[in-house]
């Protein structure tokens, strides 16, 4: 293992902590878990959403198989042979990721109570603008992106490039179906904020 082996494990490994540290801390003071992926009324969604769940822990176990060089392929050879080979898209993918996790540590920290993983239409939060929602609509998502890429940068495998031209349409169809939820609850409010920043960047 090198540096950029460990580095995709730790970062990880600070992600999942994140995570399930906001929604923890959530749970214990508001009464509710804070995860609601699936709950929406389009059934087309909600299987998608549903979907996303094992389609993430394979993503993850793919990263944690690389990072620690298990050498357990689920996919035929072709899906880790080695596209490239340079420190250059090594560091380039450490910037991304490291970039994009700053984003998200500050966005999860400016959601305060707002913080969700997905709809939320039974509890509605309030509507965050400040900070990193400056600047982007959806800093957390951004770092999802950045995160993917910077995996297959770092990894250079086959599987996390098919992973990002899946991932990133799935998440993107996700993002505007959070838009129209928060119109509809927000109103113009939420149109004037739409009209000053960008959807990412």
């Amino acid at each position: 293992m090198n540096f950029f082996d460990y580095y995709l494990f730790f970062t990880l490994t600070a992600v999942f902590a994140v995570l399930v540290t906001r929604a923890a801390t959530l749970a214990a003071r508001q009464g509710f878990i804070p995860v609601v992926f699936g709950n929406e009324d389009n059934p087309v969604r909600k299987i998608v959403n549903l979907l996303s769940f094992p389609a993430a822990l394979y993503w993850l176990y793919e990263v944690v198989n690389t990072s620690l060089h298990l050498g357990i392929r689920l996919l035929p050879g072709i899906a880790y042979t080695v596209l490239f080979d340079h420190i250059a898209f090594d560091i380039a993918g450490c910037v991304l990721i490291a970039g994009g996790f700053l984003l998200f540590v500050l966005a999860s920290i400016e959601m305060g109570v707002s913080w969700r993983i997905g709809i939320d239409s039974k509890r509605p939060a309030g509507l965050v603008t400040s900070g990193v929602f400056s600047f982007s609509r959806n800093p957390i998502y951004l770092f999802f992106f950045s995160m993917a890429a910077g995996v297959f940068l770092i990894a250079a495998l086959p599987v996390f490039l098919v992973w990002i031209f899946i991932f990133v349409p799935v998440v993107h169809s996700q993002v505007l179906a959070e838009e129209r939820f928060l119109e509809a609850s927000f109103g113009g409010e939420y149109r004037e904020y739409k009209k000053r920043v960008r959807r990412y960047l």
